[in-house]
């Protein structure tokens, strides 16, 4: 079993612009997430950076003081401003976006917010209510994931995730298929061994002579797959063979992926790679936390007070809000013809009611009171007492 694939699916755009400016810090950020996960994972995984950032920069927008300036240094930004998901990717890349906000006498979404997360990232808001109807709302979601990802991906929220007190779930995914430029002989793929860190095993391989791009140093070899796309490729790093792949994970940073990229060259190669398939499924919510991003998930220090409008509050206090669920899905398939991937993530909301300001009234009934039993419907004093000790 192949125990680790390093791949980036990259848009070649080096231009000094807003948008190249946010995609070098979100490549900064997948770089950093992708080794905590391998630290922590000893199987075959693929994440995708760029949904993950997606959903967590709507997210941003809905939270205020150190809440919101957590996930931005979390994401490699000192600033959320001009950001906008459809200027910043190759149109190649199916990119969808939704918000489930609850909507009910207490809870009025704030119309600022659900304007700027449409104008900018063109997300369905769906108006729902998770503690009446939390099951069909489940069951919504996954169909919604489901069919933006074209039955790739299943399951993105379970019940344990979508709970009574649920607030809101915002949702990104992102597909993409497409041909290699030169694609593989079918007849040409053969079984071969592949050598994993624990056991060696057989799998298909394919195989092809062309002229390729290709960068080679001591550490590692790195070839670049092209699609039919312009300036979309696969680019795959592989480590030398006195080197460990989690040795050469724990060495990489965007710099260095970067800078090979640039000493690419073509020359004529004869190339082997895996065919594969792959699922993949992540809580990142630890991971977040230990890469910089704490207070989000803090019940009684979150602040996400930009979602909802409590100015016609149905409570004295508003509740608070934290991130629940952070769920991340991941899928591959890589054959002769080219390269299915697609991505889903899923950051669940929920409220603490019972959290009150440090400000409180005393009350000690350490003396003769009176107390009434009462009828409010009817308004009717159907017990009035008097209580002395």
């Amino acid at each position: 079993m192949i125990k680790k694939i390093l791949i980036f699916l990259s848009i070649l755009s080096f231009t000094y612009s807003e948008s190249y400016s946010f995609n070098n810090s979100f490549n900064q950020f997948g770089v950093s997430l992708f080794k905590k996960i391998n630290s922590n994972d000893d199987s075959t995984f693929m994440i995708s950076p760029f949904s993950i950032a997606y959903a967590l920069m709507m997210v941003n927008y809905g939270a205020s003081g150190e809440t919101a300036d957590e996930i931005l240094v979390t994401l490699n930004l000192d600033k959320a401003d001009s950001f906008n998901p459809y200027n910043s990717i190759n149109s190649k890349f199916q990119i969808n976006n939704s918000i489930w906000i609850q909507n009910d006498n207490c809870y009025n979404p704030n119309v600022e917010y659900i304007d700027y997360i449409d104008s900018n990232f063109h997300a369905k808001a769906s108006y729902v209510n998770f503690y009446i109807d939390r099951l069909s709302i489940i069951q919504d979601i996954n169909d919604w994931v489901k069919e933006k990802t074209f039955g790739t991906i299943e399951d993105i929220v379970s019940e344990s995730d979508i709970k009574k007190n649920t607030t809101q779930a915002l949702l990104n995914t992102i597909y993409f298929k497409d041909s290699w430029q030169f694609p593989f002989d079918t007849l040409k793929s053969n079984i071969k061994t592949f050598y994993s860190s624990s056991n060696p095993s057989k799998m298909m391989f394919m195989n092809k002579k062309n002229k390729f791009a290709h960068y080679k140093n001591t550490d590692f070899h790195l070839l670049e797959l092209p699609y039919q796309s312009d300036g979309v490729s696969m680019f795959i790093f592989l480590p030398s063979k006195e080197i460990d792949i989690n040795t050469f994970i724990d060495n990489l940073d965007y710099q260095l992926i970067s800078n090979s990229i640039d000493s690419l060259n073509y020359d004529l190669g004869d190339i082997s790679i895996p065919k594969f398939s792959l699922d993949y499924s992540v809580s990142l919510k630890d991971y977040l936390v230990s890469m910089g991003m704490p207070t989000a998930f803090n019940p009684k220090d979150a602040n996400f007070d930009k979602f909802w409008d409590f100015q016609q509050q149905c409570k004295k206090y508003p509740p608070k809000h934290y991130i629940d669920v952070v769920n991340h899905k991941t899928y591959i398939n890589i054959d002769e013809n080219g390269t299915e991937a697609s991505a889903a993530t899923a950051v669940i909301i929920s409220r603490v009611t019972s959290i009150r300001p440090d400000k409180h009234f005393v009350f000690n009934a350490n003396r003769p009171f009176v107390y009434v039993i009462y009828d409010k419907i009817n308004n009717a004093m159907m017990f009035l007492g008097q209580y002395s000790g």
